[in-house]
């Protein structure tokens, strides 16, 4: 699949999971996944040192949604 966010940063490539944990904690909302496998945990937290660049943000936000969705703005923790 051919992504122009990892031009720069292809091994965003290698790990869609980290890259998403990764947007929803830049953006403030709370993320659990859940695993009960010590590896994927493991992994998880990695995402907490993948720093998207304000390009990536910007291209993350503006991914067309043809879907409704909810936003958890009441459930963020401030």
């Amino acid at each position: 699949a051919f992504s122009p966010m990892a031009r720069q940063q292809p091994e965003l490539l290698n790990d869609p999971v980290k890259v998403l944990l990764s947007f929803a904690i830049s953006q403030g909302i709370g993320v659990v996944p859940k695993s009960s496998n010590p590896e994927w945990i493991c992994s998880n937290f990695d995402s907490l040192d993948l720093k998207l660049t304000v390009k990536d943000l910007d291209e993350l936000n503006n991914i067309p949604i043809n879907k409704n969705y909810i936003r958890p703005t009441p459930w963020l923790v401030l």
